[in-house]
């Protein structure tokens, strides 16, 4: 089992970025900013509807070969698809950027 806790200077930065965040969301919504504005993008995909926690259930429920098959008729080279596993997906899930 993964630690909870960061262990390199990466994960605390980013765990920092993330009680900053949560801190600031708080202020705006204590202060009432949100009854005039609306909270979407990647923080609000993320943080009000779990897209990290959907994108690992999609994942772990892949069947890879299917999906290999079906996606093998639109390669030139289906070969190409070897490197698809769940590690691969998930580190590509882990580059998405929502803007």
């Amino acid at each position: 089992m993964p630690s909870p806790l960061p262990e390199t200077p990466g994960e605390m930065l980013i765990a920092l970025r993330e009680v900053l965040q949560s801190l600031a969301l708080l202020g705006l919504w204590r202060a009432k900013f949100f009854n005039h504005t609306a909270f979407y993008g990647g923080t609000a995909l993320r943080i009000l509807y779990g897209l990290d926690r959907l994108l690992n259930e999609a994942i772990n429920n892949l069947d890879i070969n299917a999906a290999r098959k079906e996606v093998a008729p639109f390669i030139k080279d289906a070969r190409k698809l070897d490197i698809w596993s769940k590690d691969f997906f998930r580190s590509a899930a882990q580059m998405i950027v929502v803007i």
